[in-house]
């Protein structure tokens, strides 16, 4: 049984706080992960103990707590994977050098996608109804930075920043009273971008510059980087075609 998959490439991100539109798809639904949910599912790194069960209600892919300062690597990184698919190839991972050296990346970068998934026209990039995201949080007035490279449908597939207060949305979603709204619909869209922004030409950069977060007050929020696709063409389809080979 073939199942598809998606990528984004993110690095040299900043992040600093201080004291005090879009087509989001209806699936896949959102469910935050659990410490609980962590040891029963295990993580790709092997921190945690090994799958038990797969949480059959769950399709939340990953959660990265992007909390150390420092070169861009999966130091201090919780990865959270429920997908069958649990070789850290797919959805969000680190690219080692794929993207060293182009533009403004340099080392390390956080990719999201697909490699050599032979259920699609093409074998690495992203696919449709995808919604994943790095999820990080911080407290009072913060601001956002990072350089990125996009390849997606324009006006249609999206990288953006999001953020939610008290890191509530979760928590807001009522499957029964509200069936179509996950929680993504919960947040707020701060910035996103679409369309194609990387090679051939390494002149320039695509980078967001201290974006400023929404500053909820007292207590710790969470702002997310989030790839996000409709229900039609990618290069999974086969109707558009990848160039980065990454959604990102």
């Amino acid at each position: 049984m073939c199942t598809r998959r998606c990528i984004v490439s993110i690095c040299s991100v900043l992040f600093s706080a201080g004291v005090a539109s879009v087509h989001p798809p209806v699936e896949p639904q959102e469910l935050a992960p659990t410490e609980s949910d962590i040891d029963m599912v295990g993580d790709v790194d092997g921190k945690y103990l090994a799958p038990q069960k797969v949480l059959a209600d769950t399709v939340w892919i990953a959660d990265w707590s992007f909390d150390t300062f420092g070169p861009c690597d999966a130091t201090g990184w919780a990865h959270v994977d429920n997908h069958i698919r649990n070789d850290g190839s797919h959805y969000w991972h680190i690219e080692s050098t794929a993207f060293s050296g182009v533009r403004t990346i340099v080392g390390q970068s956080a990719g999201l996608g697909y490699h050599n998934n032979s259920c699609c026209e093409d074998l690495s990039g992203y696919d449709n109804d995808w919604y994943y995201g790095i999820r990080m949080t911080y407290q009072g007035a913060a601001t956002l930075s990072f350089d990125y490279l996009v390849d997606s449908e324009t006006a249609s597939d999206f990288v953006q920043i999001e953020t939610d207060s008290a890191c509530a949305s979760f928590e807001r979603v009522d499957y029964i009273n509200a069936p179509g709204r996950n929680a993504a619909s919960y947040r707020i869209v701060l910035f996103h971008t679409s369309g194609y922004n990387g090679p051939p030409s390494n002149s320039g950069s695509a980078h967001v510059g201290n974006q400023a977060l929404a500053d909820y007050g007292a207590g710790t929020h969470c702002v997310y980087i989030s790839f996000v696709a409709d229900g039609a063409y990618s290069p999974c389809d086969g109707i558009i075609p990848t160039t980065l080979g990454e959604g990102a």
